[in-house]
């Protein structure tokens, strides 16, 4: 195939640049992807080297404190199904420094822009015991507030009861893909805090799901592998197609 033209259109989405290209062939059959920046880091004003007050996420403003402190968020990649090391169990986080606040806060940046409740280090290719979620979840009825990351460090479940299922769950690393799955209605989680304090609550219903979901991910567990053996071989079989299908075009 001979190039003929090439051609982009850029587009500004909330903090993403998104350049798309446009390859034509001789036939005039057109190839095109996308190529998105992370604009968080480039957004400062320059005369004082602050982000700006106005600056937006998908789902809300970041609070000023994380402008303060963490001005240079960033988007993650989120690793998805196969990838080897969602099946790989995280290792625990000794020492909480800079470094991992810093990984806590891109985490919750990726996770609203990704319009996800909750997100695992795994999932962003860090094997590490540590796990964000919406605050908002925490109050079923609480849809209007801004949007808050809480952030839990070596979390475990110490205690579990009842039974629920979670109709239509999904994940950020298994894609195109949702099914019901059995959880306990309530579960007991202790962890620490950012500041390495430990906190010890119980969370029923969402909260309970979304710990046992984040948690899983933490041992090496997807969603998917607590579904029956058929529907999770068919999800395979259609990753699979779906990945040969992407390679190929």
């Amino acid at each position: 195939m001979g190039v003929a033209n090439i051609g982009y259109s850029p587009t500004f989405d909330d903090h993403i640049f998104t350049i798309e290209v446009h390859i034509f062939d001789f036939d005039q059959d057109i190839y095109s992807t996308r190529i998105r920046v992370n604009m968080v880091a480039r957004l400062r004003d320059e005369k004082n080297s602050k982000i700006s007050e106005n600056y937006p996420t998908r789902s809300g403003k970041i609070s000023r404190t994380q402008r303060k402190y963490y001005p240079k968020m960033a988007l993650l990649e989120i690793v998805t199904y196969p990838e080897k090391s969602l099946s790989m169990p995280s290792k625990k986080v000794d020492i909480i420094d800079e470094e991992i606040r810093q990984l806590i806060h891109d985490m919750g940046e990726t996770m609203f822009h990704e319009s996800g409740i909750g997100l695992a280090a795994p999932q962003v290719g860090v094997n590490k015991r540590i796990l964000v979620y919406d605050a908002r979840a925490e109050d079923p009825n609480d849809d209007g507030s801004e949007p808050k990351i809480t952030a839990l460090i070596n979390p475990e479940i110490v205690q579990t009861s009842g039974s629920q299922l979670s109709e239509n769950e999904g994940c950020l690393s298994v894609v195109d893909f949702r099914a019901d799955v059995k959880r306990y209605e309530r579960v007991t989680v202790k962890a620490q805090d950012m500041d390495g304090n430990p906190l010890e609550f119980d969370a029923q219903g969402l909260m309970a799901v979304i710990m046992q979901h984040e948690i899983d991910h933490l041992d090496g567990i997807l969603f998917i592998d607590r579904i029956s053996t058929l529907k999770r071989a068919m999800y395979k079989k259609q990753r699979m197609k779906q990945l040969k299908e992407e390679a190929a075009s």
